[in-house]
């Protein structure tokens, strides 16, 4: 058997003290993080956890790691620094806080004194630690939530203490929103000089086994609260679960023309007796066949059938265009990592089940749109576009007008050149044909309205009005408070800021930077822009070039969160 030597146990000690010194950096500088009970949010300041009588063991072993670390490298500065820490304690032990203070400048001092040794500190060899290190966390935190909601206890110190370690990259999200939103540009460049996606499709038979796994997660957490709270009634999780059931119920009522009827001649069309007659015909007329055929109760087929059947489309149509753009390996990561994205409990706790639908069917659009090269698929591709505005107005919009420089990146890169006049024939009608129909039952003026006011908001702030702040201050409250923190995911967004955007990203980003400047000051349209973006392919370009143990930590952070929040909104009775 293999000896265990003190020198091995280097690289998962510095890894070890780099995640206690974020904790201390959290309770020092008392970071805000966001708690979700039911149907609200609360702040809850980390400089709370001070009080901890856990955090004397805590010190207490990062002070023993530091030690192991100063006879294992035998450096005379690492004694040096943990003597004048011996020394700052016994002058500040009574104050909790200078100790955290004194703990991070010895940990950081340890991490330079080896960054700048004259043996070069092997980054993938820390990260691969502090990703195995942070699993660990991550699966005992899953495990204590689901164990504290089967017991019927609503303690949150296991959670305060996870997040206590993310709490400094999530405190900059906004920022990191901001500078996704403008990416765009660069990327633009970096394409037209052709300087991206020189990654080598990797092709092998077992790239399946990814996706299954990646379903089976999204299914777990979109039943989780049927599956925990196992013979409890559940009432709907999101005021729009509650709408969708009661026009439905209208439409069977009345019959599903009478209500389109009622709706197109109203005035206030777009709202009337709790419906989107006009708005969504044909998510509204789905909704209906499917109950009709199977007699499912109308809240558990919104909020659990619908995000079963539409955020699987999305995972696999997403697992196929990146598999289509850069190979297996990296469309097995994007799949996981959406399957633990924040569209889990973004969609299944806000209610957007016609924006789901759409964001599907649009993957589905992007991916035929590759490659028309038959008579069936155009005739598939035109249908799609033109079905899209009955599900959803505003995100088809969007949808239809990405597809534009979709499919100009497409030509300029790899894509079948050739193809070119069809995907833009395509594009045409998929926008005038919907468009015209619509003006034919709605008229011209209210087509007007219909997306005025839907994409645009009425531009609550004029151009000029426009500040730093304002807008950081609608992405914080998008990021940390609407559809309860779902949006709270560093291990994704950090990721996409650091690798070239793939095509459908950018071309989505590229589009959703228009309304998002518009619309400053609206967090629901900030939170639907970013949520219909599949970052996850983006985020993958980095994973793939990590060690895997960083997938693993990826993933099982998203699981966490989702399954945090979505069993915090669920009301039981």
């Amino acid at each position: 058997m293999k000896k265990i030597r003190l020198a091995n146990l280097e690289y998962p000690a510095l890894a070890l003290c780099l995640i206690l010194s974020s904790y201390y950096f959290s309770i020092v500088f008392n970071i805000p993080i966001v708690c979700v009970e039911k149907r609200a949010t609360y702040i809850v300041p980390l400089g709370t956890l001070a009080n901890l009588e856990l955090n004397n063991i805590i010190i207490l072993a990062n002070t023993i790691i530091v030690a192991l670390l100063t006879v294992a490298t035998r450096n005379k500065l690492t004694a040096l620094a943990l003597i004048m820490y011996a020394v700052t304690l016994n002058i500040f032990l009574n104050n909790i806080l200078y100790v955290f203070t004194a703990t991070i400048i010895l940990n950081m001092t340890i991490f330079a004194i080896k960054l700048f040794e004259k043996q070069d500190l092997h980054f993938k060899k820390l990260i691969k630690y502090l990703a195995m290190e942070l699993f660990a966390v991550e699966c005992i935190t899953i495990i204590f939530i689901i164990c504290s909601k089967i017991a019927g206890v609503d303690d949150k110190i296991f959670f305060l203490l996870d997040r206590s370690i993310y709490a400094p990259a999530i405190l900059v999200l906004p920022y990191i929103t901001i500078l996704l939103f403008l990416k765009w540009i660069p990327d633009i460049i970096q394409v037209f000089r052709k300087k991206c996606w020189n990654i080598e499709q990797q092709f092998s038979k077992t790239s399946i086994t990814p996706l299954i796994i990646s379903i089976i997660i999204a299914e777990l957490l979109i039943a989780s609260p049927y599956i925990i709270y196992a013979g409890q009634p559940i009432k709907p999780i999101s005021t729009d679960s509650a709408v969708y059931a009661y026009t439905v119920k209208l439409v069977e009522e009345k019959g599903f023309w009478n209500i389109i009827t009622q709706t197109l001649k109203s005035r206030r069309f777009l709202i009337i007796s709790g419906g989107w007659g006009v708005q969504r015909p044909l998510h509204i007329a789905i909704l209906y066949a499917i109950y009709k055929l199977t007699g499912i109760d109308l809240i558990i087929l919104a909020d659990y059938v619908h995000h079963i059947i539409f955020i699987n489309l999305i995972i696999i149509l997403i697992w196929l265009l990146a598999r289509n753009f850069f190979g297996d390996n990296i469309a097995g990561v994007a799949a996981l990592l959406t399957a633990s994205s924040p569209i889990i409990a973004g969609f299944r706790t806000g209610g957007f089940q016609a924006n789901e639908a759409n964001l599907a069917l649009a993957l589905l659009y992007y991916s035929l749109l590759l490659n028309p090269n038959t008579y069936a698929k155009i005739i598939v591709t035109i249908m799609l576009g033109v079905i899209m505005p009955f599900i959803h107005p505003w995100s088809a919009a969007l949808y239809l007008v990405s597809a534009i420089p979709y499919i100009i990146i497409l030509h300029v890169i790899k894509y079948n050149k050739r193809s070119l006049l069809k995907r833009t024939i395509i594009i045409i009608l998929t926008i005038i044909i919907p468009l015209t129909i619509i003006a034919y039952l709605i008229g011209l003026s209210k087509l007007q309205y219909l997306y005025g006011t839907i994409i645009l908001r009425a531009l609550p702030l004029k151009l000029e009005n426009l500040t730093l702040s304002e807008i950081t201050d609608s992405l914080t409250k998008t990021i940390y408070h609407y559809c309860w923190s779902s949006l709270c995911n560093p291990l994704t967004y950090i990721p996409a800021l650091l690798a070239c955007y793939d095509p459908l990203s950018l071309s989505l980003m590229l589009a959703s930077s228009i309304p998002a400047i518009l619309t400053i000051g609206r967090p629901t349209t900030y939170f639907r822009l970013i949520l219909i973006i599949p970052l996850t392919i983006t985020a993958a370009l980095v994973y793939t070039k990590l060690p895997k143990e960083t997938i693993y930590l990826a993933a099982t952070y998203g699981i966490l969160t989702n399954l945090y929040i979505i069993l915090n909104v669920t009301i039981i009775g």
